[in-house]
């Protein structure tokens, strides 16, 4: 039987191989990647990671397509609590706490959950902090109240492609103190992302194929239908 397919990449990385067996993983998502994985008939389609800016981002008609072909979706993490809280109403099953806190309206921001990514040839290491994890570690690390507020309004200023440790140290002007600190927010840290694509990998592995499911209707648009004839005319 096809395996579930997954949709992942700097959330993931460093998590032992092991969680991953019996899954198809697949970069992160970008424009026409979740249609294409519709062709393969997979039980499940999970989305961790997508692209952001530097090439199209997966649209919201390719998932609802893929749930009206029967294939469960699931979303969570980063791109895919976004999409899963947008189309919770649709039958996209969104998973963790991330999906949570966009689902209530909590975070609205996308960009809260953006980072910069290495090259797939080194498996798309995290190059940043996504603010959704630098604001759990700030609050969860034992720092003095005036400073863990300026950290996290230094944090939510700060562009994705910049937020470091180091440069929300300097950023928040801590002077002689920026070492402890970076060293304490370091030994504190854990990542909300990443426990988020734990569940949502564990959910996909044990997901039927074959079972009855909602399916929404998709209705036809000329701009879907000119991408599933670009991806049928590259084959």
């Amino acid at each position: 039987m096809t395996r579930p397919v997954l949709f992942a990449g700097p959330t993931i990385h460093g998590l032992a191989p092991g969680l991953l067996e019996g899954l198809d993983v697949r970069p992160p998502a970008r424009l026409g990647d979740v249609a294409r994985a519709i062709a393969d008939r997979p039980p499940a389609i999970g989305l961790i990671d997508g692209v952001f800016g530097s090439a199209p981002s997966v649209w919201h008609r390719e998932l609802l397509h893929a749930m009206s072909e029967g294939i469960a979706a699931f979303g969570g993490g980063s791109l895919g609590a976004i999409r899963a809280a947008e189309l919770a109403p649709f039958g996209m099953t969104g998973i963790g706490a991330v999906y949570d806190a966009y689902a209530s309206g909590a975070v609205v921001r996308d960009d809260a959950v953006l980072v910069m990514q290495g090259p797939a040839e080194l498996s798309y290491p995290p190059l940043t902090i996504a603010l959704i994890d630098a604001e759990a570690i700030i609050r969860a690390a034992p720092l003095e109240p005036g400073l863990r507020a300026r950290l996290l309004q230094r944090a939510r200023r700060m562009p994705f492609h910049l937020r470091t440790w180091s440069a929300l140290a300097e950023a928040a002007d801590l002077g002689d103190a920026a070492p402890v600190v970076r060293s304490t927010l370091k030994a504190c840290g854990r990542s909300v992302k990443r426990e988020d694509a734990v569940q949502l990998i564990g959910r996909l592995r044990i997901t039927p194929g074959g079972q009855a499911r909602p399916r929404p209707v998709v209705h036809k648009t000329g701009y879907y239908d000119a991408l599933l004839r670009s991806i049928a005319d590259r084959k």
